[in-house]
């Protein structure tokens, strides 16, 4: 697979198995969060993916982050999945010198 498909793959993924983005945008701070996510993803993917390292960093993404995160949001913990998905992006975004804001 090559770095491109499995980022779209890597998005794919955390955007379905993240509580649904109706419960989201119920939570405090949901709505900002969703539209931060959407403002940010793209920029972070295109920086992963100019890395030498990307596709350890997307294995390392999928089995910290996003699979924890998916597990919890289908166990109904979605205050988790929350706490999970928010760490990965400060961490990406720190990481790869991408503003939250």
């Amino acid at each position: 697979m090559t770095r491109h498909a499995f980022a779209i793959a890597l998005l794919a993924v955390a955007t379905a198995s993240f509580p649904t983005v109706a419960a989201r945008a119920q939570m405090p701070g949901g709505a900002a969060d969703i539209a931060l996510y959407y403002r940010v993803a793209p920029l972070l993917l295109q920086r992963i993916n100019a890395s030498s390292r990307a596709a350890s960093e997307f294995a390392r993404i999928y089995a910290l982050y996003i699979l924890p995160s998916a597990l919890a949001a289908s166990l109904g913990c979605n205050r988790l999945a929350r706490a999970l998905y928010t760490r990965m992006m400060r961490a990406r975004a720190a990481r790869h010198d991408v503003a939250l804001s």
